[in-house]
């Protein structure tokens, strides 16, 4: 006679003999946010600038709204909020102690930020209230659906992200109302591009000085420790934020951005004392990090030389590539080597990616100078950065996890 413990489970149920299978894991490309993001905004890059100066450089501008709107808004709500999606969707869960955003909810996510692209590449055909609303739905619905974390923590000194992807969607929104004929009087490109640069303000005072000191902590190198000239440098480029929304409200407001824009750039500059720059050289994936912050800090300080100048154009695009551009590539190369198990130590062909990047900043920079040739030459400098970073981190970012 058998006893009750002995008789065989056919129930399906688990049990000691018969343990639970794991919970099967979603495809590779949604497990960690960082995968499809990074990958959509290393190739929406590579796409974006050479489609820009091809319709530039032939006048022939078959979209429904100008060819500079439209790029501007590509670029910051398109590209950078791609990247910047994958850092959070990545960083967020680590902070917070919580479980990644993957499987359904990630694909819902993906999926809006594509619909996003073809609403407003279709434009032509859609009403226009109808690609606003698709388009403007996707930051709401990253906060909501792939970091509800923030929301729900106690923790203030994340929510300032929350705040951010709030001023994002109301400044995407601006830009939708210029494209239906409103006039909203500030520029929503330049509000998107002021908060980006605010996010790398306190990301980049994050991660550069914390990265630093893990790689060079065996040779003896100590970071400096924040510091109040931290929330300075940051309170300041919150303050060019202010500034461009209102500059439309009285005449010579440009003056008051380009002083703003210079007391943030030297402060962000002092930042870096004490963050070992120049002891990070023979670390490429280190010293991008510092690069991207120090194009951050000068972009800053062209830009106010440049307002001055009437070239301010030139400056936003230069700020745009350098400090955007870099630092976006920096870190999306860095995490995707991490949260994927493989060594910290950049693939060759991604270190000249990271010089391809600044020479596209400098020569945008020149513009004014140099007339079509430099935009042609920071064009092809930055399609083939994100063209090299995409084909090289491809399998990196579509296989599975390798085991340490």
């Amino acid at each position: 006679m058998m006893c009750p413990q002995d008789t065989p489970d056919h129930s399906g149920k688990a049990n000691a003999a018969n343990p639970a299978p794991p919970p099967a894991l979603p495809p590779v490309m949604l497990q960690h946010g960082f995968r499809p993001f990074f990958l959509l905004a290393g190739l929406y890059a590579a796409a974006l600038v050479p489609l820009w100066l091809g319709a530039y450089l032939s006048g022939v501008v078959n979209f429904a709204w100008p060819a500079g709107l439209l790029h501007g808004h590509e670029m910051v709500f398109g590209f950078a909020t791609a990247a910047f999606s994958g850092f959070l969707l990545t960083a967020v869960p680590n902070w917070e102690g919580s479980k990644p955003c993957n499987g359904n909810r990630l694909a819902v996510l993906v999926g809006l930020w594509i619909a996003g692209r073809i609403a407003i590449w279709s434009a032509l055909w859609l009403p226009g209230w109808l690609v606003a609303i698709v388009d403007t739905s996707y930051l709401p619905a990253l906060a909501i659906i792939g970091i509800p974390e923030l929301i729900k923590s106690p923790s203030k000194r994340n929510k300032v992200f929350l705040a951010l992807l709030t001023g994002l969607t109301i400044a995407n929104a601006l830009v939708h109302m210029k494209a239906l004929g409103f006039n909203p009087g500030a520029s929503g490109n330049r509000i998107g591009l002021d908060l980006l640069i605010v996010m790398i303000a306190i990301i980049g005072g994050r991660v550069v000085p914390t990265f630093t000191q893990g790689a060079l902590r065996s040779a003896g190198v100590v970071v400096r420790a924040p510091s109040k000239l931290d929330a300075l440098a940051i309170a300041a480029v919150i303050a060019l934020v202010v500034a461009d929304a209102a500059a439309w409200l009285y005449p010579g407001g440009l003056n008051v951005v380009a002083i703003i824009a210079l007391i943030a750039g030297v402060l962000n500059a002092l930042r870096m004392r004490g963050w070992g720059t120049l002891k990070t050289f023979a670390q490429p994936i280190v010293w991008i990090l510092h690069l991207g912050f120090t194009w951050l800090a000068f972009g800053l300080m062209v830009r106010s030389a440049y307002e001055l100048l009437g070239l301010g154009t030139a400056a936003l695009h230069g700020m745009a590539a350098g400090a955007i551009g870099t630092m976006t590539l920096a870190i999306m190369s860095r995490a995707a080597l991490g949260h994927s198990g493989r060594a910290l130590v950049t693939p060759r062909p991604v270190v000249l990616a990271y010089v391809l990047v600044s020479i596209a900043a400098l020569s945008r920079l020149a513009q004014p100078l140099m007339g079509t040739p430099a935009l042609i030459m920071a064009a092809a400098a930055w399609t083939a950065a994100f063209l090299i970073f995409s084909i090289v981190y491809w399998p990196i970012l579509t296989r599975p996890r390798q085991p340490f």
